[in-house]
């Protein structure tokens, strides 16, 4: 919880101007660090909630109201992103519901861990990669690479388990669309120009991790 809550007060810093997004001078020393960048991982953008509404409200209430619209933002693109192998909206309705009472869900809620603040973005996520291989369309690739990073932001971890998914997805959507052969099978060749925003969200994480993020010290 304090870590989370710590990620809070922090964006809450950078929205009032008295922090910097690429700065975190309270942990580590980390971005004392010529060189260096630190960007930490305050779940932005959800955190931008309980950053002002903790200004006018009890801490409690701004943790819980974020999990609420976290809770309910991850129920509608779940729901959204069942419509697309479903024309029944009863069965998207129901798909949603029983991804919101999944225990891990909860779970992610009540560990005061960050990875919650991760859900919606995660729904995000595969319903860009659905609309680049559906429709070919840039806009899909745009979406993913931001949910990408805001899922990063959240949790680096969950960024990384997302990643790992990626090619068991795409496989969904190609089976979903008529198999590997003909016309469906071919939708990976189009889907390539609209996932390069993805790629380059990827690339971009992976030269931060190797070039520009502070190392964390290590006590001997």
């Amino acid at each position: 919880h304090f870590q989370t809550l710590y990620g809070f007060w922090l964006c809450g810093e950078m929205v009032r101007g008295e922090a910097s997004p690429f700065h975190d001078p309270y942990q580590f020393s980390v971005s004392n660090q010529p060189g260096r960048i630190a960007v930490p991982a305050t779940g932005f953008p959800l955190s931008v909630i309980p950053a002002i509404a903790g200004g006018w409200t009890p801490p409690a209430f701004a943790w819980n109201l974020t999990g609420f619209v976290s809770l309910w933002l991850s129920m509608f693109l779940t729901f959204l992103l069942a419509r697309r192998f479903t024309t029944s909206r009863w069965i998207a309705g129901g798909t949603a519901l029983a991804v919101a009472c999944l225990p891990w869900t909860w779970t992610v809620m009540m560990d005061g861990g960050s990875t919650w603040l991760a859900l919606p973005w995660i729904f995000t996520f595969l319903l860009g990669l659905d609309t680049a291989f559906r429709t070919g369309r840039m806009r899909g690739g745009v979406v993913g690479a931001l949910a990408l990073l805001f899922v990063g932001l959240a949790d680096p971890h969950a960024a990384f388990c997302v990643l790992v998914f990626v090619p068991a997805w795409c496989a969904t959507v190609l089976l979903h669309r008529g198999g590997f052969n003909g016309r469906a099978g071919r939708d990976w060749k189009l889907a390539l120009v609209p996932l390069s925003p993805v790629a380059g969200a990827v690339l971009l994480g992976l030269v931060y991790d190797l070039t520009l993020a502070p190392p964390i010290p290590v006590t001997p």
